[in-house]
């Protein structure tokens, strides 16, 4: 070729590229999407639905679980009470009483001097090898009058200035046996909201059919 053909050849190649590049990139873009990028959309009504439904059963859980918990912490505390004689820990009794109280009943002795004169007296009765188990009973709401009560009874007690918001009489049964002896004691609790925080501030046995011997009334006490 001689050189004015050559460079005429050469810019009609690259005219003919151009043209059929423009022609792929048009092409492309009308072509339809494939069918796997339709999946998602078709499937996204379905993915909400079952997100919501999943977040509404999570939010009901934990409104149950809140209710559950706040409906049963006042029988709770007082589990955690008679646990205390069932696993020979005297800090559970005490840490089951408000603030105020666990403080007046260790300012003269230790936890440690408070359960040995527990353990002796029991011992003495029961035996060496005494075991506790307990049962809850009934619950009851407490009156206003009797919170009223309560609450003038231990600010003149222990003088404290305390708000009571609500409070449950709380009935169970603490039963202690050993090789010497057992017995049952038919307690009540008087168990009351304080900052927001059940405690137990009254414990008493309460009368049974069959009665309560006088040795039951002053193991309680």
């Amino acid at each position: 070729l001689r050189p004015e053909n050559l460079e005429a050849a050469l810019a009609a190649a690259k005219a003919a590229g151009e043209s059929k590049r423009l022609q792929k990139e048009v092409g492309a873009q009308q072509e339809p999407q494939e069918e796997d990028e339709d999946i998602p959309k078709s499937r996204l009504p379905m993915i909400i639905g079952i997100t919501v439904i999943v977040g509404i059963l999570i939010i009901a859980g934990v409104i149950a679980a809140i209710y559950a918990t706040s409906k049963n912490d006042y029988t709770a505390v007082v589990e955690n009470y008679l646990q205390g004689y069932q696993q020979k820990d005297v800090n559970k009794i005490i840490s089951s009483h408000p603030k105020f109280m666990q403080e007046k009943i260790t300012e003269d002795t230790t936890p440690e001097e408070i359960w040995s004169n527990l353990d002796s007296s029991f011992s003495a009765g029961l035996g060496d090898d005494w075991t506790a188990t307990y049962t809850i009973g009934e619950t009851t709401e407490i009156s206003n009058s009797d919170l009223e009560a309560l609450q003038s009874d231990l600010k003149e007690t222990y003088d404290a200035d305390v708000a009571i918001s609500e409070g449950y009489w709380v009935a169970a049964d603490l039963k202690l046996s050993g090789s010497s002896n057992s017995t049952t004691m038919p307690l009540v609790f008087a168990v009351v909201k304080i900052d927001n925080e059940w405690n137990v501030v009254y414990q008493t046995t309460r009368e049974t059919t069959s009665g309560s011997s006088s040795d039951t009334n002053s193991a309680a006490q």
